[in-house]
């Protein structure tokens, strides 16, 4: 199948997704019941699988390739043959699994296999190697996904095992094991996930009347002689946990005592040996893995492999997140736009940044063009940062920069867009013997006009503090107007200016402005910060 029809198969299997875990918790067709097409009449026996060492396998990870490195039939061929290539077939509700849809897993490979381990070449029944460049379990889901909600069909596939020799075709007849896939997740578009044997539960020839018998001829596979271990992981913290964060992989080993090392593996890759004590059979690793699904295993050799058989853990599935909080400032300036410069020289203008999520620890600075004109004051109670600052003509870029106390809790944060107002000459008479004053109006309904009458000709004072809406009522309007009144030439026209803004942004501004005394705001902007 070609990738396209690869991507549209792939849909169908994220759209059955939920229908496949509900399936597993379910219990489908595990060894509370076996496959609805089972037993299967006609098939020669079943297959055992065997890893890249020779050790015997009932699960493993969907993504390996190839999806079985051996796998070995339950007894003999027919006559003659001296090929075997194993095959994924995918169930069809009341259709015959000879006429069920398959792909290849393996090519057509010779027996005996004289490379491969001592255990697997001595085996005269057919044994079908892999390589690495063979279909992974996930490369085939992708193009035969099993989306059936039939508690007996959700979640399985039936693998196969065929044979051949020179100068024929392949047998029609077969050897069989039904296997459960459990999708996680997707990792740059393949499919994560494992699989484990379902039926036989136990592995021989079974449920066929014509079936190979179960005895024990010297051509049946075997793993290798020796006291049986098992390898059971465990990985802290289980499931999920964040960007950033350790993980650390626990690897346990029965019986305890054996010697030998302990491989820890992420999907295909190799992150190496972990830290084995015998004695205990425990085996450690910690790592930070990387945002996305990983899916860990381990896999245990003996040193001596003539007393102890290899193991390999059940994968496990582990998601990293990104759980950091996402931090936003919004600056404004006021006056905004334009401030005209007082008999000093300088203009006056107030920088208020409001940082969300409120309640953030941490520190704004505030910048003028490159330079920094160091932290404001900033309450995080309120998610608001205030600062006063003179400079002189001309046109000045402001930013707000937020860093937080933890951040591996919080993000950076600046006002991007930066903030561009201009202070223009002073064009004569004294300097304003009141500072700025400010006040917070709410936003008017409907725009106030504009005032037709000459402005006061002494400096401006302020505006009465407005009081709360009563006891249930609705707060003002969803804005407010942050206003700097300035004095500027005595006589002259007033500069007034105003932004408009979101009141959750500044719902920090306007409660602490609201609750400050006047007194107090005139001593913070007496203490303005110069630039540049």
């Amino acid at each position: 199948m070609n990738r396209v029809g690869r991507a549209l198969a792939g849909a169908l299997v994220l759209v059955g997704a939920t229908a496949v875990l509900m399936g597993v918790v379910a219990g489908t067709a595990s060894g509370d019941q076996p496959p609805a097409w089972e037993p299967e009449p006609g098939v020669l026996g079943s297959i055992s699988f065997f890893d890249a060492n020779g050790t015997e396998v009932t699960s493993g990870d969907i993504g390996q390739h190839p999806s079985a490195f051996y796998a070995a039939a339950s007894g003999p061929g027919r006559d003659g043959d001296t090929k075997a290539q194993l095959k994924a077939f995918t169930p069809q509700v009341g259709v015959p699994p000879p006429l069920w849809t398959g792909d290849t897993l393996t090519g057509a490979t010779d027996y005996p296999n004289t490379n491969a381990p001592p255990n697997i070449a001595a085996m005269t029944v057919p044994v079908a190697a892999g390589t690495p460049g063979d279909l992974s379990l996930a490369d085939y889901i992708s193009e035969f996904p099993n989306n059936l909600p039939d508690p007996g069909y959700t979640n399985l596939y039936e693998l196969r095992l065929y044979t051949s020799g020179p100068g024929r075709t392949q047998d029609v007849l077969y050897f069989r094991t039904d296997i459960r896939v459990t999708i996680l997740g997707q990792n740059n578009g393949e499919f994560t996930g494992v699989w484990d044997v379902v039926y036989p539960p136990t592995g021989g020839a079974t449920g066929s009347p014509t079936a190979t018998p179960t005895g024990t001829p010297t051509s049946t596979p075997t793993g290798p002689t020796g006291t049986v271990t098992n390898t059971a992981l465990a990985v802290d913290p289980s499931g999920s946990g964040p960007i950033g964060g350790s993980v650390t992989l626990t690897a346990t080993v029965t019986p305890a005592g054996v010697a030998g090392t302990v491989d820890i593996r992420d999907g295909r890759s190799d992150l190496g040996k972990a830290d084995y004590t015998a004695s205990t059979g425990t085996a450690t690793l910690t790592l930070t893995p990387t945002e996305g699904t990983h899916v860990f295993g381990a896999q245990f050799r003996p040193s001596d492999a003539a007393s102890f058989t290899g193991s390999d853990s059940v994968s496990v599935a582990f998601h990293v997140v990104n759980s950091i909080t996402k931090v936003s400032v919004t600056l404004v300036t006021s006056p905004s736009n334009t401030v005209v410069a007082d008999a000093s020289g300088e203009g006056h203008v107030l920088l208020a940044a409001a940082v969300l999520p409120v309640g953030v620890a941490g520190s704004v600075h505030f910048f003028a063009g490159p330079s920094d004109l160091g932290a404001g004051t900033y309450t995080p109670s309120l998610g608001l940062a205030v600062m006063s600052v003179a400079g002189p003509p001309g046109p000045v870029v402001f930013l707000a920069e937020f860093t937080p106390a933890d951040p591996t809790a919080f993000t950076n944060a600046d006002s991007n867009p930066p903030v561009t107002l201009t202070v223009t000459p002073h064009t004569g008479g004294p300097a304003p013997t009141t500072p700025p004053v400010v006040t917070p109006v709410p936003v008017p309904t409907t725009p106030a006009a504009a005032p037709t009458t000459a402005p006061p000709t002494t400096p401006p004072v302020a505006s009465p503090t407005p009081t709360a809406p009563p006891s249930g009522q609705p707060l003002p309007s969803a804005s407010v107007i942050v206003v700097v009144s300035t004095p500027t030439d005595v006589g002259g026209p007033l500069s007034l200016s105003s932004r408009s803004t979101s009141l959750t942004a500044f719902i920090g501004l306007w409660a602490l402005l609201a609750v400050t005394a006047v007194g107090a705001l005139v001593h913070i902007l007496r203490r303005n910060r110069r630039y540049p």
